[in-house]
């Protein structure tokens, strides 16, 4: 493993880390799109595989399941999510945050992905098993979870809403 292998993997766990701290505080619903956070992240795995994937690295059956395994997952989880999340009136609007037991989410989600890029890794998928991929994968949990939390979000005054 390279140096540079070492930063991006440092670099991932740490933008892993700052996502799942950010979803345990309550935040307010403010102008930006809640699934800002997920398209970003998953447009940034989207560039760096397109740089992964070259003439002497190419897809592989194994990188296609391997990589729709990880996509559904994180598509699952990512409306679990969103759904589990809660919300609360505050003085500043509505604000939302994810439950405690979203923390058992995020290591069933972390424990399934290593899972997956051990078995990609021995299958031989690289791509699959890239730190791109993760951030692609993270990326759709984000979006997806964003999603689902934007329909949720009350329309109604946050005087109005009953306190969870």
């Amino acid at each position: 493993m390279t140096p540079s292998d070492l930063a991006t993997i440092a670099l991932t766990l740490a933008v892993l880390v700052l996502v799942i701290v950010r979803q345990q505080r309550w935040r307010v619903r403010g102008t930006r799109p809640v699934w800002r956070v997920g398209a970003i992240l998953a447009v940034v795995g989207v560039a760096l595989l397109a740089q992964d994937v070259s003439p002497s690295l190419r897809l592989t059956p194994a990188d296609l399941a391997f990589g729709l395994v990880s996509l559904v997952v994180a598509t699952a989880s990512g409306a679990l999510m969103g759904r589990i999340t809660t919300f609360r009136p505050s003085a500043r609007g509505v604000e939302y945050r994810l439950p405690a037991v979203g923390l058992l989410l995020w290591a069933v989600v972390v424990g399934l992905r290593v899972a997956d890029v051990a078995a990609a890794h021995a299958a031989g998928a690289v791509v699959a098993s890239s730190t791109a991929f993760l951030l692609v994968s993270l990326g759709v949990n984000r979006l997806v979870s964003g999603l689902v939390v934007e329909a949720r979000l009350p329309r109604t005054p946050a005087a109005a809403l009953p306190v969870r």
